[in-house]
């Protein structure tokens, strides 16, 4: 207490619990807050200056010795205890005056926290007391006229809530991004590390601090979850339509030193370890460090997570008025979060009809019989086959679903020229308007049967490997009633996406050969199996963000409590995405090696199988290994190659975005805090830029590596308004000129000769959007009783 005592008789206030508190304060706010809501109060000694603590006095008593007079009434036991107290303040003269000849102790420095810093100290329970959500400056929730919802430590504890994106359950109108792969951190099948929408219009990229984080933010390094709801970025900073999401990651804390090691236990072999220790290593150093390690499965087959990471922060008072914090985090994480639907491509089999040997020639009646045959390109290995080789499956029969076309019957029905069923590719399990005895004649000529809800196809190895980092450094300082604060954050995070799991690895069928390509015996003939394709995306995310902020506090008593802040910030992020799939490398025109048959035709991919009968599911990279082509008579080693996925463009993508932004904002309270007003104005300036890979008919047929991006240039400035003229063969014009949106193209994706001299608009990159805006705000909260 740098020289001011507080006083208290132990047998006064023994029994009574107060609030811990954590934080700098001058010592009579800290005892305040200590002993807010409790049965003791405080008053300080006119004479002594020495805080007196004791009980609030009961009806009929009197309060502290130092604000009451002498009460003739006092009940023997209350002169008892005026006595004691004036004999302790007497003690406590006596030694001030006796050192008096001594050093005087220097004067105390109360550090006030920054009003950009959001203590949760205050947080009781699951309640949260205050938000940065005012204009960014830290105000009491309940008076902050915006949707804002808060999750506590003690919420984030009693659910076992361990990353933003399962907090997102629990805030309103919150919704995870999940395209297919149902659940966990997100939508895997497009390779976002997790995002949710709010109120279905976007917003839930993960922030830390208000910074862009583009990792899983796990709840080891987490004090509390914070989501803001609707277009309220004029408040905040970072920001979009939906809202803001953002967590307050743990302080390194003065004055307090402790340790804690908790262990979880869950169903689905769920193991959760994490570590958190602090240590004041003096009064102007604290050190705080926390780790996790976990690993679980999930309710799916093959599904599961592990992660491991460390956080480390420190805080350093530089003097009385300023401090500096630093924190950083390392992590890797994998997991694999399966399809939830398996689809059907077996129900329209006749459960008869089976092969043995290729099918070059179908049936007449193939669809009637419910089969159909691979086509060119159809490159699998399989790996309980007995052989091992990738081996060409062109011509082998497989079977198909009820309903995939006019003649294949569905359940004994045929659709002929009416509607179609809509059946084909439908889930096994729970798809609505189909007949539920579908699959009877699948059942009864094969091992096909209904797998349960748990069942997944999915590999050993996991779907997302990741690794993260983060770098942040915030400066605080105070000039009397003005708070000035400056923070800079580093994110990276970079991902392996192995698709062989999102990509037909969930499309069902049954083998119906009794010979494999090669002759030999097909050991797993009637078996339902699926083929998952070899491909993986590298992706690559960096953000750097900065800013500064002024904020000024003046309460004018009756007249009111202002705070005005003022804030410019810059944020800029880069996204490079690498799709790559598993090729033979055996054909002659190169840009047809890692082709997926959108543009230029598949025709070296590779697959891998997987029987619902075999439990073992490895992921399969060969670096040379043995192929057999049946119908063109090749068998040799080759070395699989992985090359770029270059007929889409958009497998190849570098994006960039900039955005720098200044706010002012203004927090007004009259009437002893009733009336609360919130006003603010905001200007940005976006910048997006989004540069592709050109057309894959574009690359070298010969000379190209299958690996060097070939990136299109940037477009030209009437690049919105281009058009060509239709013409012939022979460059004769067949009509008027209209809009050049697509290049023409031949079969192979080679550019039409006639039109070598026009430019397109797929032939470039879309020029970079542009924008600047100011946008304004003001809202109210008006507290009509101390309840309403």
């Amino acid at each position: 207490t740098a020289g001011t005592p507080i006083v208290y008789l132990v047998d006064r206030v023994r029994g009574v619990t107060t609030h811990a508190v954590t934080g700098d304060f001058a010592p009579r706010e800290a005892l305040e807050r200590m002993l807010a809501g409790s049965a003791l109060e405080a008053a300080q000694d006119a004479a002594t200056g020495a805080l007196v603590v004791s009980r609030k006095p009961a009806r009929g008593e009197v309060g502290p010795v130092s604000d009451q007079q002498p009460n003739p009434n006092t009940k023997p036991m209350k002169k008892s205890l005026t006595a004691r107290l004036t004999a302790a303040f007497a003690a406590i003269a006596a030694t001030a005056a006796s050192a008096q000849t001594a050093p005087t102790p220097p004067k105390e420095e109360a550090i006030t926290l920054s009003p950009f810093t959001v203590s949760t100290d205050r947080d009781n329970g699951f309640v949260a007391a205050s938000s940065l959500a005012g204009g960014r400056l830290a105000t009491e929730l309940k008076d902050t006229p915006v949707a804002y919802s808060v999750l506590t430590r003690d919420f984030i504890d009693a659910l076992g809530i361990t990353n933003q994106f399962d907090a997102s359950d629990w805030a309103p109108n919150s919704v995870k991004s999940i395209a297919g792969n149902g659940g966990g951190y997100g939508d895997d099948v497009s390779n976002a590390p997790g995002s949710y929408n709010v109120r279905g219009a976007g917003g839930g990229r993960a922030q830390r601090n208000f910074f862009i984080y583009f990792s899983p933010n796990d709840s080891y390094v987490v004090e509390r979850f914070d989501f803001g709801r609707g277009p309220n970025a004029i408040l905040f900073g970072n920001g979009g339509l939906g809202g803001v999401s953002t967590v307050t990651t743990k302080q390194a804390r003065f004055g307090n030193n402790f340790n804690e090691i908790a262990q979880t236990f869950g169903s689905w072999n769920n193991s959760r370890t994490t570590l958190d220790v602090n240590r004041a290593l003096n009064s102007r150093l604290a050190v705080r460090t926390a780790a996790v390690y976990a690993d679980s499965d999930g309710w799916r087959d093959k599904q599961f997570e592990k992660i491991r990471a460390a956080f480390l922060t420190a805080s350093f008072k530089l003097t009385a008025n300023t401090t500096i914090r630093a924190e950083g985090e390392y992590g890797e994480s994998k997991r694999n979060q399966t399809f939830t639907n398996l689809t059907d491509q077996l129900s329209g089999w006749d459960g008869k009809t089976t092969f043995s040997g290729r099918l070059d020639t179908l049936p007449t009646n193939s669809n009637a019989l419910g089969v159909t045959r691979r086509g060119v390109g159809y490159q699998v290995i399989n790996p309980f086959s007995g052989v091992d080789a990738v081996m060409s499956y062109q011509n082998d029969p497989t079977t198909l679903a009820g309903g995939a076309n006019g003649q294949t019957p569905l359940a004994g029905f045929v659709q002929g020229s009416l509607p179609s069923f809509a059946s084909a590719g439908a889930n096994l399990l729970y798809a609505y308007n189909l007949p539920g005895n579908r699959f009877d004649n699948a059942i009864a000529g094969s091992a096909f049967r209904l797998p349960s809800k748990s069942f997944s196809l999915a590999s050993d190895a996991p779907v997302i490997q990741e690794r993260f980092k983060d770098l942040q450094v915030t400066v605080d300082h105070r000039i009397g009633d003005l708070y000035l604060q400056a923070a800079a954050d580093l994110n990276r995070a970079n991902q392996r996406i192995n698709n062989i799991d999102v990509r037909n690895s969930n499309v069902m069928y049954i083998d119906i050969n009794k010979v494999l390509p090669n002759g030999a015996p097909n050991t797993h003939f009637l078996q339902p199996y699926a083929d998952g394709i070899l491909r993986r995306n590298l992706n690559y995310r960096n953000s750097q963000g900065a800013r500064f902020a002024a904020g000024y506090v003046k309460d004018a008593g009756k007249w009111g409590h202002y705070t005005f802040n003022a804030m410019g910030g810059v944020s800029v992020n880069e996204y490079l995405n690498q799709a790559e799939n598993l090729t033979i490398a055996q054909n002659a025109d190169r840009r047809r090696w890692g082709a997926t048959g959108v543009a230029l035709g598949e025709t070296d991919r590779i697959r891998v199988r997987r029987y619902w009968n075999e439990s073992s599911r490895g992921y399969y990279e060969p670096t040379s290994i043995r192929f057999i082509d049946p119908v063109n008579n090749i068998d040799k080693t080759i070395n699989p190659f992985w090359a770029l996925e270059n007929d889409r463009n958009d497998s190849q993508q570098y994006t960039k975005t900039r955005f720098t932004y200044g706010i002012a904002s203004i927090n007004a309270k009259f009437f002893q805090n009733r009336l609360i007003l919130l006003g603010a104005v905001r200007g940005d300036d976006f910048y997006n830029y989004n540069r592709q890979q050109t057309h894959g008919g574009d690359y070298d047929p010969v000379a190209w590596n299958g690996k060097t991006v070939n990136w299109k240039p940037d477009g030209p400035s009437n690049w919105g308004t281009l058009t060509y003229i239709p013409k012939d063969a022979n460059g004769v014009a067949t009509g008027p000129a209209v809009s050049a949106d697509t290049r023409p193209r031949d079969g192979s994706g080679n550019r039409l000769a006639q039109y070598a001299n026009d430019k397109f608009k797929d032939d470039y990159n879309a020029p970079a959007v542009k924008e600047k805006k100011v946008t304004k705000t003001i809202g109210t909260v008006f507290h009509l009783t101390k309840w309403l």
